[in-house]
C-alpha cells in the first residue's frame, strides 16, 4: 500500500511539473480521477497545448495507479477534527519554508489542491480569563460571531450547563485581545440565533421573531419586531425582518434602518419582496442585499434579486442577477465583499447543482472540481483576494482566476466562509464552530484555537 501511495504521489508531482509548461496536465489528472470515482468534473477553457498526446499518456498512467490503489483507503481528509495530524498553520505557495508532500489523496477524489499543505501542530486550546467572570465554558461551540475592529470578538453559542443537564445551554464568549484569552459574558435573552456588535457596548441579538439590544454590553432590552439579517456600520444599522414573523418559506421581507443604539426604525424605500432567504453584506459606504428564491422562482429555475445601497440602507438600487448571464436556471446563491468595498463577488448555481462565480462583474473560475461539489461557500478579503470552501479552504489572489489550497478543512454550514475585519485580518470557523482560525496576512497563513479540550 505504501508503495502505491508513493507511486501515486510521484505521478501527481510529475503532472504538476508538466502543468508549469502545459496547464492542462493537472486538469487531466483531476478529470481522470473524477471519472474513475464516478463524479462529474469542471469544464474549463482549453488553452495552451496544441496537442493532447502528453495529457493522454498521463491519463493512462493515472488510471494504472488508480487501479492499484482504489479500495485500499477508506478514510477522508475533508473532515475537520482538532487532531495533531491535521494542518493548523499553512505556508503560502511562495513562502521560504520546506513543505512536506501529501502522501495520500482524498478517497472521494475531490478537487486536488494546487499547493502542498504543510503538517503543523493542531489548534491550541483556548485560554479562559477566570479573573473577570470566574467561569470557563466547557465544550463551547459557536453558532454565530461578530467583530469590532481587529481584536474584539463576540461568539454566540452553546456550552455545558452548570447544573449538569445533558442538553447544552446557551452561552456567549468574548475577547478583546484578538483571541489570546476569552471570558464568558451574560447571554442575551430570547434564544437568539445571530448577534452583531456595533461597538464594544452596543450590540444586537436577534432571530426571526425577536430582537434585543444592549447599550452597555451586559443588559439587554427587547426591541419591536425581529430580524432575519442585521448589519451595523458607519453608526447605522440595517435590518431585514419578515412582515409576518411566523412566516415559513416564501415570506415578505421588510428593510429598515436606525441609528446605532436607537429603537426608532425607519422603513427603507425598497419595495417589499417575497423571498425564502436573504443575505446582507456591508462595507464602508456600501450595503448589498441578496434575496434568494424570490416569488419569481419556478421549478428548476430559481430566481434571486440583488440590490445595493450607498446611503446606509435608505435607498436601494436594483442591480440585476449577474448569474443569469450564464444561462437559464442560474441564480445568485451568496455574495461577498471585501473590506475595501471595491468589488462585489457573486456565487451562482443552476437547477442541476453546478456552481459558477463572478468577481467584480467578471466571470471567474472555481477550484478544480468545485463546480460540482455539494456545498460551496464564498468569502473575500478585498477586491482580488477571495476564498472558496469546498472540500477544503482555497485562496485566490487574482480575483478568482487561479486558486491555491490553504487549509484542509471542509465546509461549515453553520458559520460559512471566512470573514474579514480588514484587508488582512480575518477569521474562519470549523469543526461545527468548535475551532476558530485567525489570519493576519490576508489568508496566507492561519492559526487555530479550539474551544473543546
Amino acid at each position: 500500500m505504501t508503495g502505491n501511495h508513493e507511486l501515486e504521489r510521484q505521478l501527481r508531482a510529475t503532472l504538476n511539473d508538466r502543468a508549469v509548461e502545459a496547464p492542462r496536465g493537472e486538469d487531466v489528472a483531476d478529470r481522470v480521477l473524477a471519472e474513475v470515482a464516478g463524479r462529474p468534473t469542471a469544464t474549463r477553457s482549453r488553452r495552451g497545448w496544441s496537442t493532447w498526446t502528453m495529457p493522454l499518456l498521463a491519463a493512462a498512467a493515472v488510471v494504472a495507479v488508480i487501479a492499484a490503489v482504489l479500495g485500499v483507503s477508506h478514510g477522508s481528509d475533508t473532515a475537520a477534527p482538532a487532531d495533531p495530524s491535521m494542518g493548523a498553520t499553512v505556508s503560502p505557495p511562495n513562502a521560504r519554508t520546506s513543505a512536506t508532500p501529501e502522501s495520500t489523496l482524498p478517497t472521494d477524489f475531490g478537487p486536488a489542491p494546487r499547493a502542498k499543505l504543510s503538517p503543523q501542530p493542531a489548534p491550541g486550546i483556548v485560554q479562559w480569563d477566570k479573573t473577570s467572570s470566574g467561569l470557563a465554558l466547557n465544550h463551547f461551540r459557536a453558532v454565530d460571531a461578530t467583530f469590532y475592529g481587529t481584536d474584539e470578538v463576540w461568539l454566540l453559542g452553546t456550552a455545558d450547563c452548570l447544573k449538569g443537564s445533558v442538553q447544552p445551554c446557551p452561552a456567549m464568549a468574548q475577547t478583546d485581545d484578538g483571541g489570546k484569552t476569552w471570558r464568558s459574558v451574560p447571554n442575551p435573552p430570547g434564544d437568539p440565533s445571530q448577534i452583531r456588535f456595533a461597538n464594544p457596548r452596543t450590540g444586537y441579538a436577534f432571530s426571526a421573531s425577536r430582537l434585543d439590544m444592549t447599550t452597555n454590553g451586559t443588559d439587554w432590552v427587547e426591541q419591536p419586531g425581529g430580524a432575519v439579517a442585521l448589519e451595523t456600520l458607519d453608526n447605522n444599522v440595517i435590518r431585514v425582518s419578515r412582515q409576518n414573523a411566523s412566516c415559513v418559506g416564501l415570506c415578505t421581507d421588510v428593510v429598515e434602518t436606525a441609528a446605532v443604539g436607537s429603537n426608532a426604525w425607519t422603513p427603507s424605500k425598497l419595495a417589499r419582496v417575497k423571498a425564502r432567504s436573504v443575505e446582507l453584506q456591508r462595507t464602508h459606504g456600501h450595503a448589498f442585499l441578496l434575496l434568494r428564491d424570490t416569488a419569481a422562482s419556478k421549478p428548476g429555475r430559481p430566481a434571486s434579486a440583488l440590490y445595493s445601497s450607498d446611503d446606509g440602507g435608505a435607498v436601494w438600487r436594483a442591480r440585476g442577477d449577474v448569474c443569469t448571464k450564464l444561462g437559464v436556471g442560474y441564480s445568485a446563491t451568496s455574495i461577498a465583499v471585501g473590506a475595501d468595498g471595491a468589488a462585489l463577488h457573486v456565487l451562482c448555481r443552476n437547477g442541476h447543482g453546478r456552481w459558477a462565480m463572478f468577481s467584480g462583474g467578471r466571470r471567474a473560475t472555481l477550484p478544480p472540481g468545485a463546480e460540482h461539489y455539494p456545498l460551496v461557500e464564498l468569502g473575500a478579503a478585498d477586491a482580488k483576494t477571495l476564498f472558496v470552501v469546498a472540500d477544503r479552504l482555497y485562496r485566490s489572489a487574482d480575483g478568482g482566476q487561479t486558486w491555491h489550497a490553504v487549509l484542509r478543512y471542509g465546509p461549515n454550514s453553520d458559520l460559512g466562509a471566512p470573514e474579514f475585519e480588514s484587508a488582512t485580518v480575518g477569521r474562519w470557523f470549523t469543526d461545527e464552530g468548535r475551532v476558530m482560525w485567525t489570519t493576519t496576512d490576508a489568508g496566507y497563513t492561519w492559526h487555530g484555537v479550539s474551544f473543546s479540550s
